[in-house]
């Protein structure tokens, strides 16, 4: 999955490229370097897929968390039958992974796990301060189109 992802996340970055919207392309491409990190942790780490198992339940345990407290934004899952024991399956996964080794790992964890500390510095910052409203980012899209 993560290899389709990047091949389609590459070729939407072609298509705003050739169409002048190269800004909006770098949300994709930060996108793109952590499939690409990640897919390089999978093949060089045969229990790095705990981690991402990790993330996964560690992201629906707080959503569901949040749906429980009653986030307005949330109504619709809060609604569902089974939330309960949908967030009780998470924990539990996540329990389970931990005991096995798995531990969340920051974007930049992930970067120097894969030897690829000098493209989080450079590339992958370069990216986050355009897809974020910095005034980098506002400067590119608005006053200079060079970018």
């Amino acid at each position: 999955m993560l290899y389709s992802s990047i091949l389609e996340l590459a070729h939407s970055i072609y298509v705003l490229l050739s169409n002048n919207h190269g800004n909006q392309a770098f949300a994709l491409v930060r996108t793109m370097l952590e499939a690409l990190i990640d897919l390089k942790n999978l093949v060089n780490d045969e229990n790095y897929h705990r981690n991402i198992l990790l993330e996964h339940n560690e992201y629906w345990a707080a959503i569901l968390s949040e749906a429980k407290k009653g986030n307005q934004y949330l109504t619709s899952i809060s609604q569902e039958s089974g939330v309960s024991e949908r967030l009780r399956s998470h924990k539990n996964e996540m329990e389970i992974l931990r005991g096995k080794g798995a531990q969340y790992l920051s974007v930049k964890k992930k970067f120097k796990k894969a030897k690829e500390v000098d493209l989080y510095n450079t590339g992958y910052k370069m990216a986050c301060g355009y897809t974020h409203t910095s005034l980098r980012s506002m400067l590119a899209r608005h006053v200079d189109q060079t970018v």
